[in-house]
């Protein structure tokens, strides 16, 4: 390995010198010599750069600049077939939150080049988290009493103040991980947190005191998990792309199994949620999803909302499952330029 990049790479090339690469790094430009060292060359840029190449001289470089437009877009219970646009910028807007409270929810925005978050609420948008340093974010969730807000960065915590936009950074340690929920009775938050392969991703508990991570076993094995929830008890429920699990402790031995609730016939389980004795989960099909409410006392199913996969797309609905968020189709816009 000659160097590791946290973002996607849009392209390389090599330097006439023959020394060094040319690299298109999201919204840089980066050399690396032989040595894996790293600069990073310097220019006024939001936009995504594609495909950046030297001239055979050296002295300039052309390169595709990108432009990504994303949109939120909600539908509500009484108004399911609608769209009503929320959030329209000529960048990406996207991974909306509900607070607990249902009456905002937080989003990450690229709108000013960096990586930030957003509050919108009673129909406006306001700048929560300038992230001055543009680290890239893994996850976003609430304090169960919507007063702060939590994001990670690959390296750190930040606990970020709901009203003010005030925040803390803590550093955690650890490989990467992705924030899901805030637990109830604990100050810790549920997280997916990588396995050795690179690939899986696993159900852990990040104590938010001490900054230790508990990462469930069952059998002697790490558990596989794609989409997580908690339930007012703090019970951990987790689903593949067939079946959703709860976690049993086992006094006897301080160990957790995997429960089996409820298992798909068909349909991808593309995301999970607890409320009370019932579960929504997210169904995906070739042409068409929907969200199904299941009763685990007495198996009875109840359609909650539902829609065409060829348009926006589905990301997240509210706790009370009233209002439905969706992204808006993506729109990409380049141009080419030279940078002497």
């Amino acid at each position: 390995p000659l160097a590791t990049f946290e973002n996607s790479i849009q392209g390389i090339s090599w330097h006439p010198n023959g020394e060094e690469i040319l690299v298109s790094n999201r919204n840089t430009l980066q050399l690396i010599d032989m040595g894996g060292a790293i600069s990073e060359i310097e220019f006024d840029n939001y936009q995504f750069v594609i495909d950046a190449q030297y001239l055979p001289s050296g002295d300039e470089i052309y390169m595709e600049l990108r432009s990504l437009d994303v949109d939120i877009l909600r539908k509500t219970s009484t108004s399911p077939q609608q769209f009503e646009t929320l959030v329209d910028t000529s960048a990406a807007d996207f991974l909306p939150v509900f607070s607990p409270d249902d009456q905002r929810f937080v989003f990450e925005s690229h709108r000013t080049g960096l990586k930030q978050l957003y509050v919108f609420e009673k129909g406006e948008q306001r700048l929560l988290f300038a992230n001055p340093d543009n680290k890239e974010l893994f996850g976003t969730v609430w304090s169960p009493d919507g007063k702060t807000v939590f994001t990670a960065s690959k390296e750190s915590i930040f606990k970020i103040d709901a009203a003010t936009g005030n925040f803390e950074e803590q550093f955690h340690g650890y490989d990467p991980f992705y924030l899901r929920e805030h637990f109830s009775q604990d100050n810790a938050l549920l997280v997916s947190y990588r396995a050795a392969d690179g690939v899986t991703f696993h159900a852990a508990k990040l104590d938010l005191a001490s900054m230790s991570i508990n990462t469930y076993a069952a059998s002697g094995k790490r558990l596989v998990c794609y989409s997580m929830a908690l339930d007012t008890q703090d019970t951990i429920y987790f689903a593949n792309s067939q079946e959703v699990f709860k976690l049993v402790e086992n006094a006897s031995d301080n160990t957790v199994e995997p429960e089996s609730l409820w298992r798909s016939e068909g349909p991808n389980i593309g995301g999970v949620r607890v409320k009370g004795d019932s579960i929504s989960v997210v169904l995906h099909e070739e042409e068409s999803f929907k969200i199904t409410n299941i009763d685990l006392k007495t198996g009875e199913q109840t359609l909650i909302h539902e829609g065409i996969e060829d348009g926006p797309t589905l990301t997240n609905s509210s706790n009370d499952e009233t209002q439905f968020l969706y992204l808006s189709k993506f729109e990409k816009k380049g141009h080419l330029v030279r940078l002497q």
